[in-house]
């Protein structure tokens, strides 16, 4: 049980560590990239309005010459290039980029759609399975409101965009580090804060225990003297008096229940309640608890139906398989109304397996109640179990049998259409054995 808490809660605050992480590295990725491509923006409108203004210059002297002006063209060896152009589209000059690129770069300049101060990012992919990553930014030639041509600049950053590809690799390898030494750290503060909680449930368990003990001698001794009065004293006491030892022969058998119940799960916590399996015929040990229960249920106005599929041979503890169906079907009765009925079905599962369902037809059991059905002294409803004389140990019980067994047990249940409870064991091999 300690070693489940442990690893949940292990998982629980590795899932949050690495909610952080993720969101650390994700933010923190995004805003260097942010800002690097901020940056290279800022740099290449710059660029581009220094050339706009240099070229205006060499335009206007043109103009006033009354001639064309010399284009100029050249292979930049740098990351950043230009083409300027004046209105009639005529190239006046250029730092061309890597000749690879030149005639990509002159696709995008044709299809430009973006308006001037606005840069653009262009993916160019080469024959060679080579990657560009251009900045590309357009600013018009202007002297005062006349616009005298267009200039582009671009900037390449591939090598930023390697950087971050790098990076990426690198955080995340990081990340996946430091997470791995955070789960065994969270494992081994975890296991260190555990010991304090498992001193302490053991110390409650061997109350519990030894309370549930010392206690059975008293009320045994309780109830045989209650039982004498009965006997002996029942002509010399009033109506009222017999009525309070009834009511107090009652609460002793109670009270007396729930130590029994108690100590069961007490050993079980300790490993001290031994697992004895036989093999046993699990259709006819259903047969015959089904009549044992018989005259309560139609008393009640409730029918018993039993269901198998022919010799059932389970290698487990009898006497507590007993108690099981005992206490399944109990609560079937308890909580199932007049004229309603209660199905116990034995059926073989796959894998070497039986199946125990027990169907009631009673009101149905709440989701939120469904989750905590198991738990110790937990009942729907409070009022109906003290009425019925439940304790609310009966299915804490039936699921330390079940889980001693290796088995499972679940409830499947809808409001007003009754419940169903289903239990998997495991058939075993059929020779004799004891377990603790």
């Amino acid at each position: 049980m300690f070693s489940q808490i442990r690893n949940r809660l292990t998982i629980f605050y590795t899932a949050i560590l690495i909610l952080f992480m993720l969101s650390f590295f994700v933010i923190s990725y995004a805003a260097l990239t942010w800002v690097i491509y901020s940056q290279q923006q800022q740099q290449v409108l710059l660029f581009a309005e220094e050339e706009a203004h240099e070229h205006a210059e060499i335009l206007l002297q043109a103009q006033k010459q009354g001639s064309l002006p010399t284009v100029t063209s050249e292979e930049f060896s740098g990351s950043i290039f230009f083409y300027a152009y004046d209105n009639s589209g005529r190239l006046v000059n250029t730092a061309k980029p890597p000749s690879a690129l030149q005639t990509s770069i002159s696709d995008v300049i044709q299809k430009w759609n973006q308006p001037p101060g606005k840069a653009q990012l262009e993916k160019i992919s080469l024959s060679d399975d080579q990657t560009y990553y251009i900045m590309i930014a357009r600013q018009p030639i202007q002297s005062g409101i006349e616009t005298l041509g267009a200039v582009y600049v671009g900037i390449d950053i591939t090598s930023y965009y390697e950087v971050l590809k790098t990076l990426f690799f690198v955080m995340l390898a990081l990340c996946l580090v430091f997470l791995v030494a955070a789960s065994g750290l969270g494992h081994l503060l975890t296991s260190r804060a555990m010991k304090a909680i498992v001193v302490a449930f053991n110390r409650q368990r061997e109350f519990v225990a030894d309370a549930s003990h010392e206690l059975r001698t008293p009320l045994s001794v309780m109830l045989a003297s209650v039982e004498t009065l009965e006997e002996n004293e029942e002509d010399r006491l009033s109506p009222f008096s017999q009525q309070v030892l009834a009511d107090m022969k009652d609460e002793v058998l109670r009270m007396s229940k729930i130590v029994g119940g108690l100590l069961t799960l007490a050993r079980g916590d300790a490993g001290a309640a031994p697992i004895i399996k036989e093999p046993l015929e699990l259709d006819t040990m259903a047969q015959q608890i089904a009549r044992m229960l018989d005259p309560l249920a139609k008393k009640n106005g409730i029918t018993i139906k039993v269901t198998t599929e022919g010799r059932t041979v389970l290698q487990a503890d009898r006497e507590r398989i007993e108690q099981l169906l005992l206490i399944l079907l109990d609560n079937a009765l308890k909580h199932t109304p007049s004229g309603g009925s209660v199905n116990l079905q034995i059926a073989t599962a796959s894998h070497h397996q039986v199946k125990i369902v027990v169907h009631d037809t009673g009101a149905g059991i709440a989701l939120e109640d469904q989750l905590r059905i198991f738990e110790r002294f937990y009942r729907v409803d409070k009022a109906r179990s003290r009425e019925t004389g439940g304790t609310g140990l009966g299915l804490s019980i039936a699921k330390w049998i079940v889980e001693a067994h290796q088995g499972t047990i679940g409830v499947e249940s809808t409001m007003g259409s009754g419940s169903k409870f289903t239990v998997i064991l495991p058939q075993g091999s059929l020779n004799n054995k004891q377990e603790r």
